[in-house]
């Protein structure tokens, strides 16, 4: 099934390609306005083929291993931001993707982390992008189990996708918008 979403949604960063100004842009947002922006980086990554979801990326739960070696052999957040714009395929979790749409999108990262751990478990705050944690298990359980009766089969591209526009339309993933975002309302 090809994912068309049925919402419209302008990004304020999607026209800058300098990191730095990008990054300043990104941070000069609300929260409400970088969950936008991650939201909508992520669902990009969905409907273009990018980002294969799963519920645990390979055994490094998150992410797979190709962007974990990213993350280890990136000396500097630009240079982590530059590599990750340039994944063409990858393996994420729910969590995952919204961790791996902040950092592609304006994430000047903490260089005091432990990279193994806390980005490719979408730990560090400095990754998070307006979210809190608990948004991001919402999203998750959501994703993996069905925990909110949502639209679409649990662990699909389509129950992310779905997740994602909930995201657009509300400002943060609302458990009570069941709304299915993908069909057309023609």
């Amino acid at each position: 099934m090809k994912i068309i979403p049925q919402i419209e949604f302008k990004s304020v960063l999607e026209d800058i390609t300098d990191i730095n100004k990008r990054n300043k842009r990104f941070k000069s947002l609300s929260e409400e306005g970088q969950r936008l922006e991650t939201a909508w980086e992520a669902l990009k990554l969905v409907v273009n083929n990018i980002a294969d979801p799963s519920t645990h990326a390979e055994e490094y739960r998150y992410w797979n291993r190709e962007l974990l070696n990213i993350v280890i052999y990136s000396h500097t957040s630009e240079e982590l931001q530059k590599n990750l714009l340039k994944v063409k395929k990858c393996t994420v979790c729910a969590r995952g993707i919204m961790t791996l749409a902040k950092i592609r999108i304006g994430n000047n990262v903490d260089p005091v982390f432990n990279k193994e751990t806390d980005i490719a478990r979408g730990c560090n705050d400095s990754t998070r992008g307006g979210f809190s944690f608990f948004d991001f298990k919402k999203m998750e359980i959501e994703y993996e189990f069905n925990e909110y009766g949502h639209p679409y089969c649990h662990n699909t591209k389509e129950k992310l996708a779905n997740i994602l526009c909930n995201v657009l339309v509300n400002g943060n993933f609302n458990i009570d918008d069941k709304t299915d975002y993908l069909t057309s309302k023609k």
